[in-house]
């Protein structure tokens, strides 16, 4: 099972590497070969690494029940942190985007600011947490991993409704920096709904995998998997 959620979470890798190139061309309105150069900045590797771990994190859950071992509550708290950081990342950039449009440059220049938003985030963390683990005794395993990405879908469809417009008005008024800060908003939306795709893809890997190994491999098919073979008299 865990070469599954490793190989899921390659794809998701390759998702985002894929996808980084037209949409920051499309967000900057640049030439592909001009954004190409995001390739060379640690920066991007080092998100794209934390993102993967995150949804690795996320499995830990969906690998158990796939495996069909006990899913104790302990079990659960990887994949109820990995998500609830997921939701209080988006809630604060949420918050940002929304200070960029109407601060520009400005928006992160004090740190007292900053040090607030670190706040913020590590109390939404908790509260999604605490939350969300108090949730988790009301509902079977397989159900609450699947509304909980539930949840980090819709967030990030919510987030990305504020992102995607304060990124165009703050790249019509031609601040500085201020679109690198809307259009991480819009890359960690993007980045979140893809992630919240990762259980859902690994249960059906992992069933498919069960169905093709549930005969022996090379065996000739019965006539009740293959109705329209003759019966022998």
């Amino acid at each position: 099972m865990k070469r599954w959620a490793l190989l899921v979470a390659v794809l998701y890798a390759l998702v985002l590497a894929f996808l980084a190139v037209p949409v920051a061309a499309l967000a900057f309105w640049k030439s592909p070969g001009e954004i190409a150069q995001v390739f060379r900045e640690q920066g991007f590797w080092l998100w794209l690494l934390i993102m993967v771990g995150c949804e690795l994190v996320l499995l830990a859950a969906p690998v158990r029940i796939s495996s069909r071992r006990p899913l104790t509550k302990g079990a659960l708290w990887p994949t109820i942190l990995a998500a609830s950081l997921a939701l209080a990342l988006l809630v604060v950039a949420a918050a940002v985007c929304i200070q960029t449009v109407l601060l520009g440059d400005r928006a992160l220049e004090n740190e007292w600011h900053r040090w607030a938003l670190l706040a913020s985030l590590v109390g939404l963390w908790g509260f999604w947490s605490v939350l969300f683990f108090r949730i988790s005794g009301k509902q079977v395993p397989p159900d609450f991993v699947a509304a909980l990405c539930q949840r980090l879908f819709r967030g990030s469809v919510l987030e990305l409704l504020v992102a995607v417009p304060c990124h165009i008005i703050v790249r019509s008024r031609h601040y500085c920096c201020a679109d690198g800060i809307t259009f991480a908003g819009l890359s960690l939306g993007i980045a979140v709904m893809l992630f919240s795709f990762g259980p859902a893809v690994f249960v059906l890997f992992v069933e498919r995998s069960r169905r093709l190994g549930a005969s022996p491999a090379g065996s000739p098919p019965s006539a009740a998997d293959n109705p329209s073979a003759p019966s022998s008299s």
